[in-house]
């Protein structure tokens, strides 16, 4: 896996799971659940009252996505 290049391109690419570092920064963290939550809000059309859970889902996403790259790391370092 790559690290995504900072900015919107490396945002979105690891939004949508197709590459995520096991280094990211907290604020990069931070990015990346911003513009996946973006994502979930605009397949909505922005229905308004659902940004708490959009952030919610986006940060669980993008949680189990980086644990699932971790476990996918070691299996192939073993």
């Amino acid at each position: 896996m790559s690290k995504p290049e900072i900015g919107v391109a490396g945002i979105r690419e690891a939004a949508e799971g197709k590459t995520i570092s096991l280094e990211v920064t907290g604020e990069e963290r931070h990015q990346l659940i911003s513009q996946a939550a973006y994502f979930r809000a605009e397949q909505r059309s922005f229905e308004p009252g659902h940004e708490l859970e959009d952030w919610l889902e986006a940060e669980a996403e993008i949680e189990r996505r980086m644990s699932e790259n971790a476990v996918g790391n070691l299996v192939k370092n073993i």
